[in-house]
């Protein structure tokens, strides 16, 4: 089987002229040079550039019917059985599903009757902005909903995972700078949380949370990788990145101060320390991982010495 992701934490750096300073700081090979110029790897195509109905979940919905971008929803009932249609298009949903969604207290009847009045809402708002007339976009077959067989949808989720794929391709073929290229490019996409303008609904938060990790994993094997490179006020931009997704990631806190060594910033060593320190006992409670206290102290230690 292939060998499993790279973390941030196991990335060994090259040897060095003082190899008690870089197994301490974590420089990079070159780190007395000047950083590597991030790689020319073109931005691979957006999914569904070609598509019928192209949607972006990741932050406020957007969505493109034909090449044109759908500016008013007629229906707010209507909008959120679209977003949930979206996300469980591979299968069927029944009818009775959409109802307890979203009129959970209603009688049977009332419910149906505004499921509907929502589904008229949906088509009108996709009719109204598609440039191919009479096109179907949401159909209704042995009880379920879904949208028409015969339309092609992409989303930003697909791009995603597709970009993650593509990187852990190349990455295990040795292709280093062809992976952050993709890496970059799937972190790119996300402009937030999943359905960010969506406030009210709980249904799609357990999808939220797992790209969310996704997105983690993302950024800290691009710090990682990056750092390899030499590339390291880019390591330490994509640990900040993954600190605004998860404040408490110990990983992306360790990688932090050991580029902030590398680039001879240590008063922002024990800045960053404090900073972990302080967000895990906020947030969770917890102190730090001895790993991270460790590192710290070496880190301490060998700058007293030198």
């Amino acid at each position: 089987p292939p060998p499993p992701p790279a973390r941030t934490a196991d990335l060994a750096p090259a040897p060095a002229p003082d190899p008690i300073a870089t197994r301490l700081s974590g420089e990079p090979p070159g780190a007395g040079e000047p950083p590597l110029a991030p790689p020319e790897t073109p931005a691979p195509p957006r999914a569904g550039e070609h598509a019928d109905l192209v949607v972006a979940v990741l932050g406020p919905l957007e969505v493109t019917i034909g090449g044109v971008q759908v500016e008013r929803w007629v229906s707010g009932r209507g909008l959120a059985v679209f977003r949930y249609l979206v996300l469980n298009r591979e299968r069927a949903v029944p009818r009775e599903r959409l109802m307890d969604l979203l009129w959970p207290w209603a009688d049977p009847q009332a419910a149906r009757n505004n499921l509907n009045v929502a589904m008229y809402g949906l088509r009108r708002s996709l009719r109204e902005a598609d440039p191919v007339e009479d096109r179907p976009h949401v159909v209704y077959r042995d009880g379920c909903y879904g949208l028409a067989p015969g339309l092609s949808v992409r989303s930003d989720v697909e791009d995603l995972e597709a970009s993650l794929a593509r990187a852990r391709c190349m990455r295990d073929a040795g292709r280093v700078d062809e992976a952050i290229g993709w890496l970059e490019h799937a972190v790119s996409l996300r402009r937030g949380p999943l359905f960010e303008d969506d406030t009210a609904a709980e249904w799609h938060l357990s999808e939220r949370q797992r790209i969310d990790e996704l997105c983690a994993d993302a950024w800290e094997e691009l710090a990682g990788l990056r750092f390899g490179r030499g590339d390291v006020a880019g390591s330490a931009d994509a640990c900040r990145s993954l600190l605004e997704l998860d404040n408490c990631n110990e990983s992306a806190h360790r990688m932090l101060m050991r580029t902030y060594v590398a680039q001879r910033k240590y008063h922002h060593v024990a800045r960053q320390y404090a900073e972990c320190v302080t967000n895990l006992r906020d947030e969770l409670d917890i102190g730090p991982d001895f790993e991270t206290t460790d590192l710290f102290q070496q880190l301490l230690n060998h700058r007293r010495d030198h």
